[in-house]
């Protein structure tokens, strides 16, 4: 298992999917706290931005779902994770795992 924290949650790359854990009170501000995990067969399309000025995120998206067009909307969307630029390379790790699972 391999697991990655960013700014509001954390990232677990299990057997199954990925399970994303909110726990702090400021990662309850745009979602519910607990746990969710995403099945690899329910993953569309995995998206990675890079952190520069702005933070970073990667979002796992299912069918049907749109693309976060900034780090702004991302951190709204229940399956984005927001990091800071010094994670950038471990961020990348962590999608290109789940890239080659789904």
């Amino acid at each position: 298992m391999r697991l990655f924290t960013g700014l509001n949650g954390s990232i677990s790359v299990g057997e199954i999917g990925v399970s994303l854990t909110r726990q702090a009170k400021i990662d309850g501000i745009f979602h519910e706290l607990g746990t969710m995990v995403i099945p690899y067969e329910e993953i569309d399309k995995v998206v990675f931005s890079k952190g520069g000025l702005t933070n970073g995120y990667m979002v796992f998206l299912r069918k049907g779902e749109k693309r976060p067009h900034s780090v702004f909307s991302a951190i709204k969307n229940e399956h984005a994770i927001v990091f800071r630029f010094t994670k950038n390379k471990s961020a990348k790790e962590i999608v290109n795992i789940v890239k080659t699972r789904i």
